[in-house]
């Protein structure tokens, strides 16, 4: 039998339209994604070695850093505001456009005098300028990509999101083919990132009555309105940009040279990049959720908390297998690399714990967000961006000091996993009974059960069968975990097959229920 719909009509519609326009956008991702994995995530770094590998990531490291400040939160106050209507944001757009051209011309100037002071030669400067503009065109696609996620007309983007992804694969494959210089690879990703903005400003002028006019007044009062997400992301971008740069800076001091230092950010990026193919469906998460809660508040704070409470539960029942499987596949992952990628092994080990974390931190940051307690999550953010290059004060260079080249990357990573479990513990603590119900507590510890029981029978292989191949005892920890998912109920089959058949039944239902 499968479970009945939703008591609420309404409710059920716009949460299983949410799902079919979530759909939409993943079925892009995953295939974006793949290009992705096969061409920057495995090509890139086997072609380029772990030195150039590292220079290429310390220059997009240092234009993220100092362009996140132009992000300006605009995008997450726009998800909010206009999943209830899209009147307000005329105006909003052509301002905020404007706002970010001057700031990001600010700001890379000060980037440049950064990196010359730093004693960066001028190739990665010149990097760094390359992927700074390209920051600004990624800006551009999100605002574009908020309104349309209002507007509901998400279908445009799975395909300019497949295309510019193409785009950027057709260039860099012959560069690295031919050996040419790292600019290219900078270059390849402006002219994917500068396609999907303009195209994805096209489709939201055609699918919207959003327009381009600047209202400086009504964008001001956008961008104050906007604080709380601007800082929110300053805290949340430049916390992992700022363990690269500071990695890079602090090794080179300690190691002797450039050169060591950019294999120590090699080593660590890389298992950043493993990290980000894993995280594909986060985007899609704020996308959906703002909107739908928003919506759901409006006639009750009750009916929100169901939606809280199962976006949190998707989140265990998700991440749990991906940082389980992170964990006992390390070494068979990093092995497919060249071998002097080895000392990202123990890094991905460690990083690993921070998937599930992740997805529950985003989770729980929108959710506060769509509450009107935006501050919440930006003073939790703040606190992070602090603590975790304390963190890595603290731990990068003994870490080197004691154990050498390699442990720089692990050091970062530990700071990563302790600086998200203080951020992920605070957001659901501040949402308290909104998002946690006796049902996710039973979930999370069967699911932890599961984990462990996992990683046991996982030292058990490797103890009591040295012999046994690699990847056949991580398809073996894979099956016992899937077994015991479904044995202990932590993963449910039936309430899956009806979440599906109510997704596809959404589409009928929407014509005749759904607002406008």
């Amino acid at each position: 039998m499968t479970a009945p719909p939703p008591k609420e009509s309404t409710q059920g519609v716009e949460a299983y339209s949410a799902v079919a326009n979530a759909m939409k956008l993943a079925s892009s991702l995953v295939v974006s994604f793949g290009i992705t994995i096969a061409v920057r995530q495995f090509f890139i770094p086997r072609t380029l070695g772990t030195e150039r590998f590292g220079e290429l990531n310390f220059a997009d490291g240092f234009a993220g850093l100092f362009l996140v400040a132009a992000w300006l939160g605009i995008d997450t106050w726009m998800r909010k505001e206009l999943g209830v209507t899209l009147k307000s944001a005329d105006g909003i757009w052509g301002g905020v456009a404007v706002v970010r051209t001057v700031m990001g011309i600010v700001l890379t100037g000060a980037m440049v005098v950064t990196l010359k002071l730093l004693g960066r030669s001028d190739e990665i400067i010149i990097m760094a300028v390359v992927f700074a503009i390209a920051q600004l065109m990624i800006m551009t696609q999100n605002t574009a990509s908020a309104l349309l996620h209002a507007a509901g007309k998400v279908g445009g983007l799975s395909v300019v999101n497949i295309v510019g992804k193409l785009m950027w694969a057709a260039i860099v494959i012959p560069a690295l083919f031919l050996n040419l210089p790292l600019m290219w690879l900078a270059v390849a990703f402006l002219v994917s990132e500068t396609f999907k903005a303009l195209t994805s400003a096209w489709l939201a002028k055609v699918h919207t009555d959003v327009t381009l006019r600047v209202d400086v007044k009504a964008a001001w009062r956008a961008i104050k309105d906007s604080t709380p997400f601007w800082v929110n992301n300053i805290a949340l971008v430049g916390t992992g940009r700022a363990d690269v740069a500071l990695v890079g800076s602090l090794a080179v001091g300690i190691l002797g040279s450039t050169t060591a230092a950019d294999r120590e950010i090699g080593w660590y990026t890389l298992v950043l990049g493993i990290a980000g193919m894993l995280m594909v469906v986060i985007p899609v998460i704020g996308w959906v959720l703002l909107p739908l809660l928003s919506r759901a508040i409006v006639r009750g704070e009750e009916e929100a908390a169901v939606i809280i409470r199962r976006a949190v539960e998707v989140c265990v029942v998700l991440g749990a297998p991906l940082s389980i499987g992170g964990f006992v596949a390390a070494d068979e992952l990093i092995a497919l690399y060249k071998p002097e990628y080895a000392p990202s092994a123990l890094v991905l080990k460690i990083m690993s714990f921070t998937f599930a974390l992740t997805y529950l931190n985003v989770v729980a940051a929108n959710c506060l967000a769509a509450l009107g307690r935006g501050w919440t999550v930006t003073l939790t953010s703040i606190s992070t961006l602090l603590i975790t290059p304390l963190l890595d004060l603290i731990f990068v260079p003994p870490a080197l000091r004691t154990w050498g080249p390699g442990y720089g990357a692990a050091a970062c990573a530990l700071a990563i996993v302790i600086a998200e479990i203080f951020t992920t513990s605070v957001m659901l603590r501040s949402m308290g009974r909104l998002a946690v119900d006796r049902r996710l507590l039973s979930v999370t510890g069967r699911t932890l059960v599961t984990c462990l029981a996992v990683i046991g029978v996982d030292f058990a292989l490797k103890r009591f069968v040295p012999g046994l191949n690699g990847w056949l005892r991580v398809a073996l920890d894979a099956v016992t975990y899937v077994t015991l998912a479904l044995v202990t109920k932590s993963v449910r089959i039936a309430e899956a097959r009806a979440f599906v058949q109510l997704a596809k039944a959404q589409r009928s239902a929407r014509g005749a229920e759904a607002p406008a």
